[in-house]
Parts: structure tokens; sequence; C-alpha cells
């Protein structure tokens, strides 16, 4: 009986694993603005989040829960959209660099 239980006990251990991101902190920095908490990763001149268009917003929070909020601290990374590679970078390619600074006229 114990067994069993040493059993289970590690099998609900196992299936939680590490306890993902909550999608607020995401949220909030995503919604960060140049000189804001996260100004090294993700200070847009105007936030994503109140755009019109949130598709920037949505991408950043998306990614940014995918990997467990591990682009909020890497460089490679501005508000969790990928700047790298050299010519096919997402964060190019989405159109998020003009928004981030503020390039529309």
């Amino acid at each position: 009986m114990f067994v069993l239980r040493l059993i289970a006990a590690f099998a609900l251990f196992a299936a939680h694993g590490a306890q993902p991101i909550n999608i607020d902190i995401c949220k909030a920095f995503c919604a960060s603005v140049n000189g804001g908490a996260s100004y090294d990763t993700c200070s847009p001149w105007i936030s994503f989040a109140k755009q019109s268009n949130k598709t920037c917003y949505n991408l950043c929070v998306n990614n940014c829960a995918q990997m467990d909020g591990s682009c909020m601290t890497d460089i490679r990374y501005k508000c969790c959209i990928a700047t790298f590679p050299p010519k096919k970078q997402p964060y190019k390619l989405s159109g998020c660099n003009v928004l981030y600074d503020n390039l529309v006229f």
C-alpha cells in the first residue's frame, strides 16, 4: 500500500511540474511603456496594450506565456518578440518594430 501511495505521489508531482508563469504577469509586462518597469526589454513609446490593433500585444503575451516568462529578461527579445535571425526576425516581420519606435505617421 505504501508503494502505491509513493507512486501516486510521484505521478502527481511529475504531472504538476514547475508552475507556469501567471498570465497576468505577462499582460503587465506586455503593457509596459518607455520608462516603465520593463525598460530593458520592453519599453515601446506607446504601450502595445493601448494600440487599437492588439496584434503586438497579443503576440507578446502569447510568447511570454509559452516561454514561461524567460523572454522578459532575454535581450534577444523586445516585448517577448524575437529580434533574430537577422533577416527574418518576427519583431520586424510583424511590424511591431514600427509601433515600438512610434514610427507610425
